[in-house]
């Protein structure tokens, strides 16, 4: 324990004292390393260290990193930002685990290809998922974001050794970051969201598609998604009405609503679930089967639904 209080105190003297210098990687032992992550631990929501830092656990290994959050600063820019006492972000470098202190803003602009941009050039308008990662140089300066398409491993520019896990996750749509509130905890909730695959309602006959596609809303490393439905019936439906939602992969249930029977007027129910995230490969995100029940589908009345990814939560350690 002695070991590990020196270890913060290391962080946080650095983190009050440096001003203009390149803030000099933290090198950890792996018995310091299992100790720093035993006594942070997974995060919970509410739970504070070191003079109230919230926590946020960001990645599958369960290493704890403190005092960050991330904002769309504008269309083509995301930003992170330190607060808190001695905000740091645990870097992976070519032999050794270190601790970074973030000193000032980072930002990525979806133009710029490498250090506070993308790994690689993608055009002005494209449309893609984006993991997000903070990098630095072999001395810790130089610190940067770096975007890199879901699921892949990002491409370090020259003269970068060392990066964080997967701290964040964009969906950008011709050429612009989606808009989104960082809740904390590896959370998002979009702000804009747009439907799932069609701009129009999924009608029950319909038989074309019976999926919903998530990509590039959710990232691949993401532990749930959640969607929001809009159910509508044009009038009476039958008993043994439902819509289902069903795994792609394995079509296991999922959720399943049961619309109201036996009433005259229209209808028009909204509800959120949560769905689990699946992956064919580590680059894409499977879709969500839907089923609506035999009664439903050979009754006269028309139904329809409405589907939007509302957000999602990264990793499966939660």
């Amino acid at each position: 324990m002695n070991r590990i209080i020196l270890v913060l105190a290391t962080v946080l003297c650095f983190s009050a004292c440096t001003k203009k210098e390149a803030p000099a990687p933290v090198s950890l032992s792996p018995q310091e390393k299992k100790a720093l992550v035993d006594s942070l631990g997974p995060a919970t929501p509410g739970k504070s260290a070191q003079g109230g830092d919230q926590i946020t656990v960001i990645n599958s290994n369960a290493y704890s990193q403190r005092g960050l959050t991330f904002d769309r600063y504008d269309k083509s820019t995301l930003r992170l930002k330190g607060f808190g006492l001695a905000p740091s972000v645990i870097m992976q470098g070519p032999q050794s685990l270190n601790t970074l202190p973030i000193m000032s803003q980072l930002r990525l602009q979806l133009g710029t290809v490498g250090a506070g941009g993308v790994d690689r050039n993608l055009g002005r308008s494209f449309t893609k998922g984006l993991d997000i990662y903070v990098i630095a140089k072999a001395d810790g300066s130089g610190m940067a974001l770096l975007g890199t398409p879901s699921g892949g491993t990002p491409i370090l520019p020259a003269g970068y050794t060392q990066k964080s896990e997967m701290l964040w996750f964009i969906a950008v749509f011709n050429g612009d970051i989606m808009r989104f509130r960082d809740v904390g905890n590896g959370e998002c909730i979009y702000l804009n969201a747009p439907l799932t695959e069609k701009d129009f309602r999924f009608d029950k006959n319909d038989r074309k598609v019976t999926y919903l596609r998530m990509d590039p809303l959710v990232p691949t490393k993401a532990a749930k998604a959640t969607l929001e439905i809009v159910f509508f019936a044009d009038s009476d439906l039958p008993p043994g009405s439902s819509l289902s939602f069903r795994t792609h992969r394995n079509n296991f249930d999922i959720f399943t609503y049961y619309p109201l029977i036996n009433i005259s007027q229209k209808q028009r129910q909204q509800f959120q679930f949560d769905v689990p995230v699946e992956t064919s490969g580590v680059t894409s995100v499977d879709p969500i089967n839907y089923v609506f029940s035999g009664s439903l589908l050979n009754s006269s009345s028309g139904a329809s639904f409405t589907a939007v990814v509302k957000g999602w939560r990264l990793y499966k350690n939660y």
